[in-house]
């Protein structure tokens, strides 16, 4: 049950996760160039993207593995670079959204995104699916 609750994005998720507001490189599949998603949370296991149309998220996908990503955290953290595989996905008021776990990380990476989640308590998302419900 848990896999279908998940690829819908109802899944309960056991990491905190904090509103983020930033931008992230993902790889474009079979080509060195990366194309801009918006992070809209990340925790501890993954992130939720958004991307313009479902045609830019199919751009990335690849039939199996990893993706390549790089995202800026404001300093101390600077870039971090991961690879995360596609949870779900789904078409939210004309956007597309997305659930991503990290499946390439280094412990650098991750220590950053700890210290970030930890450093902005203001920002935990109690209720994740509720914040993209009539947004546009």
């Amino acid at each position: 049950m848990a896999p279908l609750l998940d690829r819908l994005g109802l899944w309960k998720r056991k990491d905190t996760r904090v509103a983020v507001r930033r931008t992230v490189d993902v790889q474009i599949r079979d080509t060195d160039s990366f194309i801009g998603f918006q992070t809209l949370d990340l925790s501890r296991s993954g992130l939720r993207l958004q991307a313009r149309t479902s045609e830019t998220l199919e751009r990335v996908l690849r039939p199996k593995g990893g993706v390549p990503m790089r995202l800026r955290l404001p300093a101390p953290h600077g870039q971090i670079e991961f690879e995360a595989e596609l949870a779900w996905e789904r078409d939210v008021g004309g956007k597309a959204l997305s659930g991503w776990t990290y499946r390439r990380i280094s412990r650098a990476a991750r220590s950053a995104i700890e210290e970030y989640i930890k450093a902005h308590p203001e920002d935990v998302v109690q209720e994740p699916n509720q914040e993209y419900q009539g947004d546009g």
